[in-house]
C-alpha cells in the first residue's frame, strides 16, 4: 500500500512538472522577451556612454594635448579647451557621452542579435563592428578638431581604440544585465510595461532619428552604415 502511495505522488509531480515546470521560460511573453533585449541594450549604452565614453573622452582629451603640445589651449568644437580640465567642461562631456551611449546602444540593439559568440569572444567581435559604424563617422579631415590637432596619426589611433573599447563594453555590460534584469511575465504589468516604455522612448528618440539620418546624409558610407542599421 505505501509503495502504492508513492507511486501515485511520483505520477501526480510528474503531472504537475509538466503543467507548471520549474523553468519560468513557459510563462514568458516572447514579446516581453524582445523588450527587455531592447532596454538592456539601452541600459548598457547609457552605463559605457557615462563610465567609457565619459571618462575615457577626458582622458582621450588630455592625451591628445600631451601628444601635440601645440593644441593646448585651443578651444574644440564643442567649445572644450584642449589641456584644461574644468568642471563645466566634465560635465558637458558627461552629458554628451550619455548621448553617445544611448546612441551606441541603440545600434548595439540592432546589430547585436548577429553577433556569434558569448562573453568574452562576442565583445571582442563587438570591437570591429563598432569601428565601422561609428569611427569611420567621427573621423573626418575637414572636422575643425582634427584640423587643430593637426591630424596627428596616434590621436587618431586613440579615438579608434576609445570606440572599440566602447563597442567591447557595451557588449560585456550586456551579458552583465542579462542575468540581473527580470524577464517579463505574461501581460503588460510590472516588467514587461516597463520595458514597452523604455523601448517606444528608445525608438522615437534615437533609433528613427538615428537611421533616417543616416539615409539622409550626403555622404555614401554614412547611407551605406544607415541602410545595414535599417
Amino acid at each position: 500500500m505505501q509503495n502504492e502511495g508513492q507511486l501515485m505522488s511520483a505520477q501526480a509531480t510528474t503531472v504537475i512538472a509538466r503543467v507548471a515546470p520549474d523553468d519560468a521560460t513557459a510563462v514568458r511573453s516572447p514579446v516581453g522577451e524582445v523588450l527587455r533585449d531592447i532596454t538592456r541594450g539601452g541600459l548598457a549604452g547609457a552605463i559605457v556612454g557615462v563610465l567609457v565614453a565619459g571618462v575615457g573622452g577626458r582622458i582621450f582629451m588630455r592625451l591628445a594635448a600631451l601628444l601635440v603640445p601645440a593644441a593646448t589651449g585651443n578651444s574644440t568644437e564643442n567649445g572644450n579647451r584642449i589641456g584644461e580640465i574644468t568642471l563645466t567642461g566634465s560635465l558637458g562631456l558627461v552629458t554628451f557621452a550619455l548621448v553617445v551611449g544611448l546612441v551606441g546602444g541603440t545600434i548595439w540593439v540592432v546589430v547585436s542579435p548577429w553577433i556569434p559568440g558569448v562573453g568574452l569572444r562576442r565583445a571582442i567581435v563587438a570591437m570591429p563592428i563598432a569601428i565601422g559604424l561609428v569611427a569611420t563617422g567621427l573621423i573626418e579631415g575637414s572636422n575643425p578638431d582634427f584640423l587643430v590637432l593637426r591630424h596627428d596619426v596616434a590621436v587618431v589611433a586613440l579615438l579608434v581604440g576609445l570606440v572599440a573599447l566602447v563597442g567591447f563594453a557595451i557588449a560585456m555590460v550586456d551579458t552583465w544585465l542579462d542575468g540581473r534584469l527580470p524577464h517579463p511575465g505574461l501581460g503588460w504589468r510590472g516588467a514587461a510595461g516597463i520595458y514597452a516604455a523604455v523601448a517606444f522612448a528608445g525608438a522615437v528618440l534615437f533609433a528613427l532619428p538615428m537611421i533616417l539620418g543616416f539615409l539622409g546624409s550626403s555622404d555614401p558610407s554614412t547611407v551605406v552604415r544607415g541602410v545595414t542599421l535599417l
